[in-house]
């Protein structure tokens, strides 16, 4: 599988993106009609929910420690590949609470927090803004037990094209770097040459001599670009060169990058001026997302941010086929009822948040989506950085009662 990372085109998407976003449609007060709406389309499209397996354990005969356990197990076990993350080391379950979706590295007393989900047996889904908050958060936190760290490219930071360009590059030789250590250490950390090292070679020969062509400032440019496509997908930084007899050898201690997040779109008037941008940017992260989630051979779990965008970021999970090779997961949903009825068909999953709860809207949609399609969230820190354990604890509780009971 390891060719497939080096074959960017290989991934043939459903259709063309739209040109233009779809407009969120307006819910009334109640939501009443839209939830009766809802209803009868997600009714219909039941048999598309039991397919994906998890999505079983809908029905009010399960009780919240089953669902919570496999629908922990569907998102951030790795899938049907092979086990994966962190989530085998935290608690047995039984009474397996998690955090799919918090800011960890922000609280400021993260130290405190994973010691204390590590000592609890609480699973911890620690997103990031970007690769160098990755790779700073996953030492942090690497000695302790059930917690996983995405790798994040979040769409605030796309404040220009230069910007972007950056955060791209770094997300991208991140991903690199992960390939190379998980063929790595599937030969036990022996020098050797796979397939996907062999053509990251060859295409960075082609790339230099042809540098002039291929000009770094010109390389956030629509995703059906077949050069941009290339580029961005194959070229390695010097710090993330092919293995060889002189590069030390990957830990086989270490698993491959297993979480992208916290990554997506945001059209919300503060960042619309970059909606473009954007788009450029998030079509790739979901393409490199599914070459290397086929290339380590293991269902990655994706944590997405939509804001005013759920259609577009649609469209690109399914122009890229992200539902195929991905858990795919909405951090606090927020799209019209049609979005919610198209992410349920897809297989899409939502975590939710104690001031999701408070929403008229949310509230009339948690009735539609299936139990077991529902994770836990907190999205911490808020407005206090420091969160006290207890308080967390406390907080994970009341939402797997609001959401599985």
């Amino acid at each position: 599988m390891r060719e497939a990372y080096a074959q960017a085109a290989g991934l043939q998407g459903a259709r063309e993106l739209r040109e233009t976003s779809l407009a969120e449609k307006p819910v009334n007060a109640e939501c009443g009609s839209c939830a009766a709406s809802c209803a009868e389309k997600l009714e219909k499209s039941h048999e598309v929910h039991t397919a994906h397996g998890v999505h079983e354990a809908c029905g009010s005969h399960e009780d919240v420690t089953t669902i919570q356990t496999h629908v922990l197990s569907e998102v951030f076990g790795g899938g049907t590949a092979q086990p994966g993350g962190k989530l085998h080391d935290a608690a047995q379950p039984g009474g397996m609470l998690h955090d799919a979706h918090i800011h960890l590295n922000a609280c400021a007393n993260a130290d405190e927090l994973a010691e204390y989900a590590a000592n609890q047996g609480i699973y911890v889904a620690c997103v990031t803004r970007n690769a160098e908050e990755f790779h700073t958060a996953r030492a942090r936190f690497a000695r302790y037990s059930g917690i996983d760290v995405g790798l994040g490219l979040h769409p605030w930071d796309i404040t220009s094209k230069a910007a972007a360009e950056k955060l791209f590059a770094h997300f991208q030789s991140t991903l690199d770097a992960s390939v190379i250590q998980h063929d790595a250490a599937l030969h036990d950390g022996s020098p050797h040459t796979s397939p996907y090292n062999a053509t990251q070679n060859a295409i960075q020969h082609n790339l230099t001599e042809n540098a002039t062509q291929h000009d770094s400032a010109s390389c956030i440019t629509p995703h059906n670009s077949s050069d941009y496509q290339r580029k961005q997908s194959m070229t390695l930084p010097q710090s993330s060169a092919p293995h060889n007899a002189s590069t030390p050898r990957a830990s086989t201690h270490v698993s491959p990058v297993q979480l992208i997040g916290e990554i997506g779109l945001d059209y919300a008037p503060a960042h619309r001026e970059m909606r473009t941008l954007q788009q450029q940017v998030f079509s790739q992260v979901i393409k490199a997302s599914c070459t290397y989630a086929q290339a380590i051979n293991t269902r990655i779990t994706l944590s997405m941010h939509a804001v005013k965008s759920c259609g577009d970021v649609l469209d690109i999970l399914e122009h890229y086929q992200a539902f195929q090779h991905c858990a795919c997961v909405f951090h606090w949903f927020s799209g019209s009822c049609d979005d919610l009825h198209r992410a349920v068909r897809n297989g899409a999953y939502f975590s939710v948040g104690t001031r999701m709860l408070h929403s008229k809207r949310t509230a009339e949609y948690l009735k539609l989506i299936p139990r077991a399609s529902r994770l836990i969230e907190t999205d911490f820190p808020h407005h206090d950085a420091t969160i006290q354990p207890d308080e967390w604890r406390k907080t994970l509780e009341t939402l797997a009662a609001a959401l599985y009971e």
